[in-house]
């Protein structure tokens, strides 16, 4: 079902999650990526690959009908230290291609709108970060980034008395769903 707004976004997704665009990111993107999750296909999804063009096909015209509807997902829980274990979701293939076309599509839009020039942290295949030093291209994107990070810290620590890092990804497993859905209107 297409929602009443959607004649106003068509024009703008239709170049986005167009055929040759979803051939595209499949190619460069996520075949590759879908062959890194933790939970493998053993067949490397090649009945989706064959087919790949009318794949795309059906896809792009299922969206702009209003008929695409999310196919059904993966839940698999991996253990992490201590015990707890995080539920992993992994999508299924055609949800992977319109994510990945989406968040190219966003990242392409936002990558020269950062509000300050010390942003760290980019998808792997991007260089978000804004250093003065150049790096080799074979250099991977994250981690460079994470780096930068680093020598950012012990700057700060030179002028600073305290340093505070928090990880906030496990805070996030302890939010109740129900509860924020109540909260947020």
């Amino acid at each position: 079902m297409k929602s009443p707004r959607f004649s106003l976004r068509e024009s703008s997704l239709r170049p986005i999650l167009d055929r040759a665009n979803l051939r595209r990111v499949w190619d460069k993107k996520v075949r590759h990526a879908m062959r890194q999750q933790f939970l493998l296909d053993p067949i490397d999804h090649i009945d989706f690959h064959q087919s790949l063009a009318s794949n795309c096909g059906c896809i792009e015209a299922l969206i702009f009908s209003g008929s695409y509807a999310p196919g059904q997902t993966r839940r698999i829980l991996q253990e992490k230290s201590k015990g707890l274990c995080r539920q992993l979701v992994i999508p299924a293939v055609q949800d992977a291609l319109i994510l990945q076309c989406l968040s190219d599509a966003m990242y392409r839009d936002i990558r020269n709108k950062e509000p300050t020039s010390n942003a760290f942290f980019e998808p792997s295949d991007h260089h978000f970060s804004n250093s003065k030093a150049v790096f080799h291209r074979s250099e991977y994107g994250s981690f460079r980034a994470w780096l930068n990070f680093q020598q950012e810290l012990f700057r700060f620590s030179k002028t600073r008395d305290y340093i505070v890092i928090t990880d906030v990804a496990n805070y996030y497993d302890t939010i109740s769903y129900a509860h924020l859905r109540n909260v947020i209107p």
